[in-house]
């Protein structure tokens, strides 16, 4: 279900970095644009502890076999782990999948393990109660690169989305794009140590005026703030303070923005760094999926069900439905509000030439009514005598406005 990402897309900010809204609207010094950044950088960021590494023996296993886990897992009632995978020293060795289970969770790791460690290999784990999936690449135990699957399945809401870069749990540094198949914006974010954020948004294939937004938010909180900058499909570029009572449109130094697009331009590396790690993954998944999926009958290791070893093989398959029919309602809603939006443009095209076409008649009229007073200022009558074409002997001579004579008619001399 992972969307493709263009990563060309981040690019553009750096062609407005240097543009202004308008001299009519108020300017900011450099020190006044960053003041909501700087009010959030001065705040504590908690460092999140480090990961406890902790084992636990797989229940198939009669040999010791130990497994990476958390102490949150060990702690949960009924809690087991089965891994299908060799033993070497102790420890799990070598390529396979590990499956923890207890009464409020089901997770599992398709993995090699080395030395006892699943550090610097490349790895699918899933959550199946949280429908949670991240195809990665572990540095350590709390930083990975890679691409997370959110998948969100109530009676009320159905959607998929996805986070692709590089995350740092312990620092707070997340480099990433996030995308969903039901949204056409494109979200591409750079956290900076847990604190500030900098987001672009591309709106590129959004119905409406905007092509991409630009701004920050207080990862702490939430809370967003700063100077927001729209550009248009038509190249129009705007910047605006956020306030609570609204926002007001305002010049920034172009400094500002600079600064800003150069955070964000750390976003592509980490994109492409995801991708790649996601690729190999796949890999991975796909080559352990074979062995386990194609087999009519799968060893299942003791201490764990045939649905539950061979689940895998179907979790995509029971959002089949639920995907393909949210995906028609979208696109359905999208073709609707284009061809409203496309109306409403017409609409407004077909105003706009009636009221060049009025303007136009208006100065026409307003020219001819000039150019009337003007000849009646100077003496010169704009009319001419005619007769009858016909008539030789007791012509019938009319005025007329003008300097030519009706059809019919001959223009009068005086004989």
């Amino acid at each position: 279900m992972k969307a493709k990402i263009s990563i060309a897309a981040i690019t553009v900010v750096s062609l407005f970095g240097c543009q202004t809204t308008g001299n009519q609207y108020p300017s900011l010094t450099l020190k006044e644009a960053n003041s909501f950044i700087e009010s959030v950088n001065i705040q504590p960021y908690h460092v999140q502890p480090e990961i406890e590494q902790v084992w636990i023996q797989p229940v198939n296993k009669t040999e010791a076999c130990l497994l990476e886990t958390s102490p949150q897992f060990k702690a949960e009632a009924n809690a087991r782990a089965v891994w299908d995978g060799a033993c070497k020293n102790g420890y799990a060795d070598g390529f396979g999948r590990d499956i923890t289970i207890s009464d409020y969770s089901h997770v599992e790791e398709i993995t090699t393990y080395q030395n006892g460690s699943t550090l610097n290999q490349y790895s699918v784990m899933r959550d199946y109660v949280n429908n949670l999936t991240v195809r990665r690449f572990k540095n350590d135990l709390n930083k990975y690169v890679g691409s997370i699957e959110f998948i969100t399945d109530s009676s009320t809401n159905f959607n998929v989305l996805i986070r692709t870069g590089v995350f740092d749990e312990k620092t707070g540094n997340y480099r990433y794009v996030e995308s969903s198949p039901f949204n056409p914006i494109v979200s591409y974010v750079n956290r900076v140590d847990g604190k500030v954020s900098y987001i672009f948004n591309d709106m590129t294939n959004q119905i409406g005026e905007v092509k991409s937004s630009t701004f920050t938010q207080n990862s702490l909180t939430g809370q967003y703030g700063g100077i927001i900058r729209f550009v248009m499909k038509n190249g129009y570029v705007q910047s605006e303070k956020i306030n609570q009572s609204g926002n007001q449109i305002v010049n920034v130094p172009g400094q500002f923005w600079k600064d800003i697009d150069s955070e964000l331009e750390k976003i592509t590396p980490a994109i492409s760094e995801g991708n790649n790690a996601y690729n190999n993954a796949l890999t991975l998944e796909t080559k352990y999926k074979h062995k386990v999926c194609n087999s009519d009958n799968p060893i299942i290791p003791r201490g764990i069900t045939y649905d539950e070893y061979t689940a895998m093989c179907y979790y995509d398959l029971k959002f089949t439905e639920k995907y393909k029919s949210t995906m028609e309602a979208v696109s359905n809603k999208y073709n609707a509000d284009l061809n409203k939006y496309q109306s409403e443009q017409y609409k407004q095209q077909e105003l706009a030439i009636k009221r060049r076409e009025a303007e136009a008649a208006e100065s026409r009229a307003a020219a001819a009514h000039k150019q009337s007073a003007a000849a009646g200022s100077s003496g010169f009558n704009n009319t001419v005598q005619c007769y009858k074409m016909g008539q030789f002997l007791n012509k019938e001579i009319k005025t007329f406005n003008g300097m030519i004579c009706p059809i019919g008619w001959l223009q009068y001399s005086g004989w």
